[in-house]
């Protein structure tokens, strides 16, 4: 009983220590985005994710079942009016990404809890266990990746967790949690699919294995059958028919081109990431060696490492988050070495050795934590206030383009883009989401969380950024004597008479037309509460809002009604559109002889241009307007993150 109470009192230092990071939210990041989206879908009934055949449903089932649990908690104690209602505060205000990084932190919690387990039944050493904690709390990618959704994340703990069922005592449940084990971390990544190799270890005659060889192939049958018993069990919907294509993928570096590279390049490039996660790479790789004294104990685990770095040391593709699996499992090994050699030399020389062993691994680790101590602060500090370049795109773009002329966004691989959205439809504002993700015809509860979020919040933003015009219908004058209204809920504003354009003038016989002063509070806050009144005689009418300079303005619009004309359901005919457009398809489309901004980012296209100018920084821009015959309007690159450019498409050229 004492024992459990030190190892839950172990584990809630540790939580406390390291889920604490999730605190310091700095907004989402776009990579992370279709984890909780996905999560935020699953939570709301649809239990079929959308994602790439690379990764796992059990990565976004699990942190769906922290955000429907926390939505059903809001829904019974007031906070929301409905399940739904919860999701959408948890979608709007970013609290869906730090339940779910807060869940993945968990995991790195529980990683480090089982490789100490693991290694206190390896050596029996308190003081070691406790050193090994101390080093995970100060690693680098520990504190990085507590920041960051990766379903790494749940691949390392579940492969550390079937480490700890092999190195421990026979039990009759040993092949099922081995395969309990191995099917979840295949179910959060296919990657991890290598870790089956771990199962060979009971066929062979070491520790507490049976020692006739039927019975231990039947222990191994039991675990291979469980494991892929599992791997269905925990994402019953997944489409297994694309692993193979994306195994080729990443092999290939057919992905991004520009990474195909030789075998000793793409070797040399992993060492480099394997450096990014772990600094002392090469040292630990040493001390886990003193694990091969104890071979029959430490055999799990030095396979897991080895089998951690295997998936990527052919891949063109690789990055340094991939490695989380291996570098959790290298620290362990490392630890289990070291433990190995202090046991060694403490049988050897006796106790004063092995007390003077263990005091100088704690003295170094508490070096390695003091000179790290800054890095660790300087990864949870509170972000700057000051504009970043997105922001200040964005708000340039509000004030000068968006919504009044047409607006392409080029979309190559990079996502840094500002979220100045077009209204004209909710298709098109869609793909101007915080991802690609609304892109997919799926997801219809996340889609009305967005359509909520974007014609409300959003709408209200863009709208205190940017000078309001005037909203003006034109009717024929034969349609009847109502004056027409316009409504943002129960609060109804009259119209007053103002002269037909000659478009509407040459649409109606005898036309008379109408405005609205939009510059009201009223009107400026929520989008989908906006709709006009009229005469259900009137079905015949032209409306312009934000593009009646446009040439397509006042087009005549036909619509039948009830008295009651919501402006969304005629958004194509108020506000210019915009698209997302390959790069391959901007230098040769037509803009109808329009002037079209195209929005983007050097981070987008340098890789697009030819080999002799993408290292060229000033020349890139300039070369990148040639190309696609356009001029550079303006450009922002004083804030934070990427610099984004915005160009003019020469019309001229385009007609």
């Amino acid at each position: 009983m004492r024992v459990m109470l030190r190892w839950f009192a172990l584990a809630c230092l540790v939580s406390f220590l390291l889920c604490s990071s999730v605190f310091f939210f700095g907004g989402d990041k776009v990579d992370e985005s279709e984890i909780v989206l996905n999560a935020l879908t699953i939570a709301s009934g649809d239990w079929n994710p959308v994602w790439s055949p690379g990764y796992g449903h059990l990565a976004m089932y699990l942190p769906a079942l922290a955000i429907w649990l926390i939505a059903l908690g809001m829904q019974a104690s007031g906070m929301a009016g409905s399940h739904t209602d919860a999701l959408y505060l948890l979608f709007s205000d970013g609290a869906a990404y730090r339940i779910v990084r807060f869940v993945y932190t968990l995991a790195d919690v529980g990683t480090s809890l089982v490789f100490a387990r693991i290694i206190w039944n390896l050596s029996r050493k308190k003081l070691l266990v406790a050193s090994f904690l101390v080093y995970v709390l100060v690693s680098p990618d520990t504190w990085f990746y507590a920041n960051y959704i990766r379903t790494d994340t749940l691949v390392s703990f579940f492969s550390a967790c079937a480490v700890l069922v092999l190195v421990r005592s026979h039990t009759r449940l040993k092949p099922y949690l081995l395969g309990l084990s191995l099917g979840a971390a295949i179910a959060c990544k296919y990657s991890a699919v290598v870790y089956v190799a771990l199962i060979a270890l009971l066929l062979l005659p070491y520790g507490d294995n049976p020692r006739r060889f039927p019975d231990r192939l039947r222990v191994t049958m039991v675990a291979a059958v469980m494991t892929v018993a599992a791997t269905f069990v925990f994402q019953p919907l997944y489409d297994y028919s694309g692993i193979v294509a994306a195994i080729h993928t990443h092999l290939s570096g057919s992905h991004f081109t520009k990474e195909i590279v030789p075998l000793a390049d793409r070797w040399a490039r992993l060492w480099s990431l394997i450096l990014k996660l772990e600094p002392l790479a090469a040292l630990m790789l040493v001390a886990m060696l003193g694990g091969l004294i104890q071979l029959r104990k430490t055999a799990p685990l030095l396979l897991a490492v080895v089998l951690g770095i295997a998936p990527f040391a052919l891949s063109n593709f690789s990055r340094e988050y991939w490695l989380l699996p291996f570098a959790d499992a290298l620290r362990a090994a490392a630890w289990v070495g070291a433990s190995c050699l202090v046991l060694s030399l403490g049988r050897r020389f006796g106790a004063t050795a092995l007390r003077t062993s263990l005091g100088i691994v704690s003295l170094a680790v508490l070096a390695l934590a003091i000179a790290r101590f800054s890095s660790l602060a300087s990864s949870h500090a509170v972000p700057q206030d000051g504009l970043s370049n997105e922001e200040a795109a964005r708000r340039w773009l509000y004030l000068h383009i968006a919504n009044r002329k047409p607006l392409i966004y080029a979309y190559e691989k990079n996502y840094q883009l500002p979220r100045a959205y077009s209204f004209a439809n909710y298709d098109d504002a869609a793909i101007f989401s915080r991802v690609f993700i609304f892109r997919r015809t799926k997801f219809a509860p996340l889609h009305e969380m967005f359509h909520r979020e974007l014609y409300g919040h959003d709408y209200a933003e863009f709208s205190s950024l940017a000078e309001i015009p005037q909203l003006r219908l034109s009717v024929g004058a034969d349609s009847g004597s109502v004056v027409p209204k316009l409504c943002a809920g129960k609060r109804c504003f009259s119209a007053k008479s103002i002269d037909c354009s000659e478009k509407s003038r040459a649409r109606f016989s005898s036309c008379i037309a109408f405005a609205w002063d939009m510059d009201r509070p009223e009107l400026r806050e929520d989008l989908s509460q906006i709709s006009l009144m009229l005469a259900p005689q009137v079905t015949d009418f032209t409306t312009c809002w934000y593009d009646c300079d446009n040439p397509d303005a006042e087009v005549p619009l036909y619509r039948k009604h009830n008295g009651s004309v919501a402006l969304l359901g005629i958004a194509d005919r108020l506000f210019a559109r915009a698209q997302v457009v390959p790069l391959k398809k901007v230098a040769r489309m037509d803009t109808r002889g329009e002037e079209v901004f195209l929005v983007t980012t050097p981070d987008a296209y340098r890789s697009w241009l030819p080999k002799q100018v993408q290292g060229k920084e000033k020349d890139v821009a300039a070369f990148f307007a040639k190309t696609i015959d356009a001029r550079l309007v303006q450009y922002f690159d004083a804030g934070k993150g990427p610099r984004i450019e915005v160009y003019a498409l020469r019309p001229s050229a385009r007609k």
